[in-house]
């Protein structure tokens, strides 16, 4: 779902506990909260649900991120050459 979002211009929110920060790379393509912690989710949802600047910018990265490393020749750039690898 982040790569979706993302390919849409949409920041995202993930747990600090868990891979998706490799995908949206806080602060750049969104927040990374406690998913144990109810206010700090509360107030990412807040900021990222926000329109102004800082979601103009937050929205401008995570396309720009995953333009530049989630794209389907991306992947299949990755593909090839692990499965052609010698």
């Amino acid at each position: 779902m982040y790569l979706e979002a993302m390919r849409m211009g949409r920041p995202c929110l993930v747990s600090n506990l868990d891979a998706g920060r490799e995908v949206v790379n806080p602060p750049e393509g969104g927040l990374a909260v406690d998913p144990h912690a109810p206010n700090d989710i509360a107030e990412a949802m807040q900021s990222l649900l926000s329109q102004g600047a800082e979601w103009d910018r937050w929205s401008a990265l995570a396309r720009a991120r995953y333009e530049s490393r989630f794209t389907g020749d991306h992947f299949r750039q990755r593909l090839t050459s692990v499965l052609f690898e010698s």
